[in-house]
């Protein structure tokens, strides 16, 4: 809050001494800021979220907002700030978000095409082949899936920063589907994905 207070309208990305700009600058990123690459909503998201995994007991994120609400860069520069500081970082979302090529490791939606234009590098995990390979100063991208979050639960230690993207959304799309169609098991995967994420989180 006090980040927020003392960072609304007084100018300070564009010159106006302020005795936060070097610590915000230092945390997102000055060329970022700079060349507008993030909004003043989405600093302030990568602020709060930053002071978060400092001062929180776990260091895991579940990001609640929805799709197109800018979420995504926020996401990066908090997954880059992270690797900066030699951490592991494990970002989890939902497929159709990142629409990935396992095989070649291509990235697509929007978190590829934003991690190519903030110089970002992600590298894509696909824990159904093998197992994630988490390592101090990368981040690892996966997708929300039985395998990613029983590899999740295994690796992720002290040392390793977790943000939960799409959760809210991965639940609604099952309800939707046990809803309509009746699927059997739908419910127990809800059940034991929401576990398995309560249970990341808490490491």
């Amino acid at each position: 809050k006090r980040y927020v207070k003392e960072t609304q309208g007084v100018g300070w990305k564009y010159g106006v001494k302020n005795k936060l700009q070097s610590q915000i600058f230092k945390l997102v990123g000055r060329n970022l800021i700079k060349e507008n690459k993030l909004d003043d909503k989405q600093i302030e998201d990568v602020v709060a979220s930053v002071w978060a995994m400092d001062n929180l007991p776990e260091r895991s994120i579940i990001v609640s907002k929805g799709p197109g609400t800018g979420k995504t860069r926020p996401i990066l520069v908090l997954g880059s700030h992270g690797a900066k500081s030699n951490r592991k970082v494990l970002i989890i979302t939902k497929q159709q978000a990142i629409n990935p090529d396992f095989k070649s490791g291509v990235i697509g939606g929007s978190m590829g095409k934003d991690a190519q234009e903030l110089g970002i590098p992600l590298s894509l995990e696909d824990a159904f082949r093998r197992p994630l390979k988490l390592e101090p100063g990368k981040i690892s991208l996966a997708v929300f899936d039985s395998d990613t979050l029983r590899e999740a639960l295994n690796q992720v230690d002290e040392n390793t920063d977790v943000i939960i993207d799409e959760f809210q959304e991965v639940l609604n799309v099952n309800k939707e589907k046990k809803a309509k169609k009746k699927i059997k098991g739908v419910e127990e995967k809800e059940t034991r994905w929401a576990v398995l994420v309560r249970d990341i989180c808490r490491k």
